[in-house]
């Protein structure tokens, strides 16, 4: 069925622009404005963010590392303050405890690793000065004990002047410690340019002293770490030494100076050692030494063997006299113990 009339449109929803109402359209002009305004300024305000860098929150670990590089910064400032004063004699007994200290703190930052980065660039800063502050005359002997310790825990070659002034000065009975740490430092280095003032000091020592007695092992170490073959001779001639009867100190250091000489002779590979190496074996008097000897002729190896057969085929009569030589000596001495022991008795 078909309705007249207009259609009705009051469902319809008109567009805007369609609208002939004129507030409507002053509205919406009005609205795309504001909506303009308001882009506007929050386009503005993204970019000034982007722009913007965030302000950054230090990490742990950087506040740790920023403070560990001021440490080091103060560290080095206080190094070179301490290496100034040096040259100052009034400043230079505190200058020195105060670099001892920074080195114990750097061993420690470093874990005890000498040639940890921060040890060894400490080392090479202050090794010359310390060195050549040890050369002084003029330094006090109890500053320079103190000095020469800490150059010898540097365990630096080039403190090699004050290691040698340290040992020719040798003092019995004064600088013993001195010497002590020289040579701990000398064994490390293996520093065989040393070893004529390390022979002269071991022949120095009288080892039946109390306090030389401390510096036995360390002596001993050196000996056998730095002699070589310019050595050979004097180190035999001291194990062809008579060992001596009457004086207990004197045989005491004798027993020390031959036992220490075999071991070097050992470590040397010396063939010319062999024979005396023998005869201290063969010599009651010496049966302190014998295994020192032995473990020497074991230590020189196949220039022991063809000796020691002749000598037990009797085929060496030199060595085959000394040994009766000794046997009548020994037998003689026991005798004299024995009846001095009766009068005692």
């Amino acid at each position: 069925m078909r309705v007249d009339g207009p259609r009705r449109r009051d469902w319809v929803v008109t567009p805007a622009r369609d609208r002939q109402n004129p507030r409507d359209d002053r509205a919406i002009a009005e609205y795309m404005v504001t909506m303009k305004i308001a882009v506007g300024v929050l386009a503005c305000a993204l970019a000034s963010c982007s722009e913007a860098k965030p302000k950054e929150v230090p990490s742990a670990r950087a506040s740790v590392e920023e403070r560990e590089e001021s440490d080091e910064s103060g560290a080095k400032t206080e190094v070179q303050a301490q290496l100034e004063a040096l040259k100052t004699p009034s400043q230079q007994p505190l200058a020195v405890k105060r670099l001892y200290q920074l080195f114990e703190d750097t061993m420690t930052k470093d874990k005890n690793d000498r040639n940890g980065p921060n040890v060894k660039a400490l080392v090479d800063e202050i090794s010359r000065p310390l060195d050549t502050l040890c050369l002084d005359a003029t330094v006090k002997e109890r500053q320079r004990s103190y000095l020469v310790k800490l150059v010898a825990e540097l365990r630096d070659a080039r403190a090699e002047a004050c290691f040698k002034k340290t040992l020719e000065d040798y003092v019995p009975d004064s600088t013993e410690e001195d010497v002590q740490v020289v040579l701990r430092a000398v064994t490390a280095l293996k520093l065989k340019s040393l070893a004529p003032e390390v022979m002269k000091t071991f022949t120095r020592m009288e080892f039946a002293r109390a306090k030389v007695a401390a510096v036995k092992t360390d002596m001993a170490n050196a000996v056998v770490a730095v002699v070589g073959p310019a050595q050979e001779g004097e180190l035999v001639k001291l194990l062809e030494a008579p060992m001596s009867d009457q004086d207990q100190g004197a045989s005491k250091n004798q027993a020390y100076w031959q036992t220490v000489s075999a071991r070097a002779l050992g470590e040397i590979g010396s063939d010319k050692a062999v024979r005396p190496l023998i005869k201290v074996i063969l010599s009651p008097g010496k049966s302190a030494i014998a295994n020192a000897a032995v473990v020497a002729l074991v230590k020189i190896g196949k220039p022991s063997v063809a000796p020691a057969e002749k000598l037990l085929r009797g085929e060496d009569l030199e060595l085959v006299a000394y040994a009766k030589e000794q046997a009548a000596l020994g037998g003689a001495k026991d005798k004299t113990s024995n009846r001095s022991e009766e009068r005692r008795v």
